[in-house]
Formats: structure tokens, sequence, C-alpha cells
């Protein structure tokens, strides 16, 4: 997979939280599955802050800077999430189209957190991501009772 291909599905996964977001309950409900877990609004907004977090780690940035960019991005409305989620796609965007064939597939960062990798398994990794929290924000509003189906998933 080349970076059109994956940046291609991270659009995809936009229709899909397109969807999704406007089924959050009221801002401020602080509804989660079980103790100790996020709340549904503290889950959607990690989901929309992946692109943008996420490129920002893949470059190597201290911790600090990304907690400080984490605070930097909220918002209170299903539109206002898919704005930062539109940020973030675009950031993404621009910082791995930049790169040639050989740079995506051969430059190596290191997380502030410890991991490596090239920057090709840093947007797999942003995909990957963004699927798994889109799976958990459906699951939670799926037991909260709202109307969300398969339909939500595949937009």
């Amino acid at each position: 997979m080349n970076q059109q291909d994956l940046f291609a599905e991270l659009r995809s996964l936009r229709r899909s939280l397109a969807k999704l977001l406007p089924e959050l309950p009221a801002r401020g409900q602080d509804w989660r599955p079980r103790d100790g877990m996020r709340t549904v609004w503290e889950l959607a907004t990690h989901l929309v802050q992946v692109p943008a977090i996420d490129t920002l780690i893949s470059q190597a940035a201290p911790q600090k800077d990304v907690q400080v960019r984490e605070k930097s991005l909220s918002a209170n409305d299903a539109a206002g999430l898919l704005a930062v989620y539109d940020a973030g796609l675009s950031e993404a965007e621009r910082h791995f189209s930049a790169m040639s064939a050989e740079e995506f597939e051969g430059t190596v960062t290191t997380a502030f957190y410890g991991h490596s990798m090239p920057a090709k398994g840093w947007l797999l990794e942003i995909v990957t991501h963004v699927h798994h929290h889109r799976a958990m924000l459906y699951t939670c509003l799926k037991l909260m009772g709202r109307p969300v189906d398969m339909s939500h998933l595949y937009a």
C-alpha cells in the first residue's frame, strides 16, 4: 500500500464518522461502558484526534508537545469533532505525501514511548488506530441504545 491508498481509507473512515458522531448524546453526559474507561465523549474526542496526534508522534515529538496538542483539539458537537478529524487528516496528508517513496518506506522514527517504525508503518498505524476506536464508539453507541447499524460503519 502506498500513501494514497492509506489516505483513501482515512477518508472512507471520515464518511463513517460523519454518520456515527451525530448519534452521540449531548455533550456533558458522562456515560461510560464501565468504571475506569473513557466516557463516550472522551472516546469520540480521542478518536478524532488520532490523525493529528499520531502524525505528530511519528515525527518523534516529545511527550509534552503531544500532550499540549491533545489538549488543544476538542469540540462540543459532532460538527466540531469532524472538523478536528479533517484538520488532522490534512496534516497527515501533507506530512506523509511530502515524502519520496524511499523516505516513506525507509525513514524510521521513534516515538516518545520507545516504539520505532518507518513512515509507512506510522501511517498504517493511524488507519488501524482510527478503525479500532471507531469500532469502540459504535459499540458504545449500541450499548447506549442509540439507533446505529452497519450503515453507520460502512457509509
